[in-house]
């Protein structure tokens, strides 16, 4: 399933093999001998570390808010530590004549910054319009699972770099014991690709919902029939796809909440909109029957033109106030639909993503 809400590839954010660096990490500005091949490599570490600690703040940031736009100056905050830090390592010597390792830290964290400072200001941009339709929300998800996989290439390079320095070295590579930063950020990816499944298919129903009120007002019966059959048929396969998927960790709230918003979907379509489509009959009979009416002069209507006015008239009366019962109805089963489904997303965000400062 597409991912939602900003979060980047874990392979992408992974902070960097960890390196013997105890003595080092005591020391909040250390000095490093860059003729010495460890000292090289805890150089380009002690640059990029920084970078991991403040875009997994920027994710977590972006899992706790509703909104793109309102953490867009955080993201511009990372993009500004990318920028020093690629910067730093540029002006590192080569190491006994070869450069290859500092390149590819420096080609890595050029991806990064071009992530953050193009594609994901871009995707901030996307975030209205995928709020219109399912196309643009697909696209919305599709542009950050680009973004992933740009990240997740560009770290296998660099990490074939730093394989090959090491080795070149003779220096052991070991895969530590995960750090709270790795943790948190294995934790988030898992959270957000669980929240994503969810609400797409919470979205699949509620925008053609949405799409369907525009027919109402527009009073198009056949677009309110298109999406009346869609509205039903995506409730239904979404009940399913939930039942399939199960909780999080235990946790089913947020698919509670979402079977709610897809039960009322299905009603909405089963019972209501039928209702609506007679109305909108109902008025254009009684307004062909008042024009002809209107047309002829008062002595020339017979008895059955009159009967024929007055029907479509307590016809069309009776579709109003059945017309107006379905509105308010809709109206409280829908805000209660979507604010059951808002609240329960926030809290499991709220509750399963880790919050790193």
């Amino acid at each position: 399933m597409k991912r939602k809400l900003l979060q980047l590839s874990l392979m992408g954010l992974l902070t960097f093999l960890t390196l013997s660096l105890d003595a080092y990490q005591r020391k909040k500005e250390p000095q490093f001998d860059l003729n010495k091949s460890l000292d090289y490599m805890q150089a380009i570490s002690h640059e990029t570390s920084q970078i991991s600690q403040d875009m997994m703040s920027y994710i977590s940031a972006a899992a706790h808010s509703k909104r793109a736009k309102k953490i867009d100056k955080r993201r511009q905050e990372v993009v500004g530590t990318i920028f020093q830090a690629a910067r730093k390592i540029k002006r590192m010597p080569d190491f006994r004549g070869d450069g290859s390792y500092r390149d590819a830290a420096i080609a890595y964290l050029e991806v990064r910054y071009r992530v953050m400072n193009e594609d994901y200001a871009q995707i901030v941009d996307m975030e209205e319009l995928a709020q219109e339709s399912y196309d643009g929300m697909e696209a919305y998800l599709l542009m950050k699972e680009k973004v992933d996989e740009k990240l997740d290439a560009a770290f296998l390079e660099f990490k074939e770099g730093q394989r090959k320095f090491a080795s070149d070295n003779n220096i052991t590579l070991v895969d530590g014991e995960k750090d709270k930063l790795s943790i948190a950020m294995e934790k988030t990816g898992r959270v957000n690709k669980y929240n994503n499944q969810v609400y797409l298919i919470y979205w699949k129903s509620r925008i053609e919902e949405k799409h369907l009120w525009k027919a109402v007002k527009a009073g198009d019966l056949s677009a309110m029939e298109q999406r009346k059959n869609s509205m039903l048929q995506y409730s239904q396969e979404g009940l399913v796809k939930l039942q399939e998927l199960g909780g999080f960790d235990g946790d089913k709230g947020l698919i509670i909440a979402c079977g709610k918003a897809l039960r009322f979907f299905e009603a909405h379509a089963n019972n209501d909109v039928d209702k609506l489509q007679e109305f909108f009959l109902s008025k254009e009979q009684f307004e062909n029957v008042k024009k002809a009416y209107d047309n002829k002069r008062s002595s020339d209507r017979t008895q059955e033109d009159v009967d024929r006015y007055n029907n479509a008239l307590k016809k069309y009366n009776g579709g109003i106030d059945t017309y107006n019962n379905v509105v308010a109805s809709t109206n409280k089963g829908r805000t209660a639909a979507i604010n059951g489904y808002n609240e329960a997303s926030d809290k499991f965000r709220n509750r399963h993503t880790p919050r790193y400062k």
